[in-house]
């Protein structure tokens, strides 16, 4: 899997060598997304950002040298802060290694392994988590490994049950659930989720 930048479409390029089978642009466009949506969890997981993939053509390299662009959206491939652990060149040039985001290969890996880590990443990689989101992906690693994360030294007791009282208060009515003394933010809650979802990631194999 390789990404690219090319100024002339002023755009993100993803070659694969899955295309090769493809016998049209409606066929590439179609392995495009698959491997686009295997992608942006893992991305979203390892380098931040909001803003998922986007694919909206297809651009064919004719014998002759020229290319042909079929328009199917809108937007180019664009990806979230570009820091991963892939092969990036510039415009043809020689391929550049990314240190940030080495997990991500093993992590697509795991995704069609293991059922609750798709489950997760399908939640995970949409915009604008909100608190009934993060407690579903806490929810979903938790009956995965059977135990309450802070068991597993994956984060504090004290901090986990912070962020499932203050969760709980905002997912199920304020009158339901008390608020904590010291609420979590919905800032330091996604960053609990993140740490919490990489150690379990971590400790699954492919």
């Amino acid at each position: 899997l390789t990404i690219s930048f090319n100024s002339d479409y002023d755009c993100f390029i993803l070659q694969s060598n899955s295309f090769e089978s493809m016998e049209n642009p409606d066929g590439v466009y179609h392995k495009s997304l698959e491997i686009v949506a295997a992608l942006n969890g893992p991305i979203k997981l390892a380098v931040g950002g909001d803003s998922p993939i986007r694919v909206a053509e297809v651009i064919e390299l004719k014998d002759d040298g020229t290319t042909q662009a079929y328009i199917y959206g809108s937007g180019n491939i664009i990806l979230p802060p570009l820091e991963m652990d892939m092969t990036i060149s510039i415009n043809n040039g020689p391929p550049v290694e990314i240190s940030q985001a080495a997990s991500v290969p093993k992590w697509v890996e795991l995704q069609r392994k293991y059922v609750n880590i798709r489950k997760a990443f399908e939640i995970y990689k949409k915009q604008n988590l909100d608190w009934g989101d993060l407690y579903s992906i806490y929810e979903t690693i938790q009956e995965d490994i059977r135990t309450e994360p802070y068991k597993n030294d994956w984060t504090t007791k004290s901090k986990e049950n912070n962020f499932t009282q203050t969760a709980n208060h905002y997912r199920h009515g304020k009158s339901k659930f008390k608020l904590p003394d010291n609420p979590m933010t919905l800032e330091n809650a996604k960053n609990l989720i993140d740490n919490i979802f990489q150690q379990w990631l971590d400790s699954k194999t492919i």
